[in-house]
Formats: C-alpha cells, structure tokens, sequence
C-alpha cells in the first residue's frame, strides 16, 4: 500500500493554484484584448453580467460551473449545419409527379405525352412463317 505525503498535496495545490491564476491572467489579458478592439456601448450589460455572476460565487464548484457556462458559448468545431443527417424519408425518395402515401402510381388517364410499353408482337403462325420469325412466346415479357 502506498502512502502519501502530506507536504506532496500541499505542493501540488499550490502548483494548481499557481496555474489556474496564470490562466485566470491570459483570460483577462484576452479579454482586455477583445475589449478593446470590439468593444461598444452594448459591451455594458453583459460584462456587468459577468461580474455579477462572479462576485456571487461561493464555492469551488459554483466557480467551476461559471466558468463552463462562459465557456460553453465558444464554438470551436466550425460553422454549424442546421440539422442531424439521417436517412432521407420515402417521399423524398419519390420521382416528381409520383403521388404520396399508398395511392397507386397511375391513377386516371394518362397524360397526352406518356411513354407507353413497347407493342406487343404478334403471335400469328401463318404470318410469322411468312416473315421467318419464331412463333413462341419470348422469354421474360408478355407471360
């Protein structure tokens, strides 16, 4: 089992304290920075929010939680994209001009410029003798 210093904590701490102000200072100094090249009199209210909010703290967390809520606003990942990708809905998928829902796909009359099926040849014995053309039914139309 291994047993720790107490003086090993104390450094430590003093350490972390010691980074957290040096933080605390390259914020401020970026602030200062911000400050004074966008700043303008709506600037007020919401440094005057910060500074509220700060000087309400009481304790190691509401700290931490403060400095979260400030920086939670700060997006780094890039532009936003609006939605959530998913798989896109059957009616999407669907060509112009196909009706929604389960209605069939031809309904009424067909309009004037509609391409129609193929004509069907006809399967006349002494004709397509006639023509030398097979009499039987063709393979995968028709049957």
């Amino acid at each position: 089992m291994v047993t720790a210093n107490c003086d090993d904590f104390n450094e430590n701490a003093v350490e972390d304290k010691e980074a957290v102000m040096a933080k605390v200072q390259e914020a401020t100094q970026a602030i200062l920075k911000a400050a004074a090249q966008f700043g303008n009199e709506d600037s007020l209210e919401p440094l005057n929010k910060i500074i509220q909010s700060m000087n309400s703290v009481h304790s190691t967390n509401q700290f931490n939680s403060r400095l979260h809520c400030i920086g939670s606003a700060v997006r780094t990942g890039g532009a936003g994209r609006g939605k959530i990708p998913c798989q896109p809905t059957s009616i999407s998928r669907r060509s112009n001009g196909r009706p929604r829902g389960t209605a069939p796909l031809c309904k009424g009359r067909r309009p004037a410029g509609a391409t129609t099926a193929a004509a069907k040849r006809p399967r006349n014995l002494a004709q397509n003798i006639k023509n030398n053309l097979a009499n039987a039914k063709s393979h995968g139309s028709g049957h």
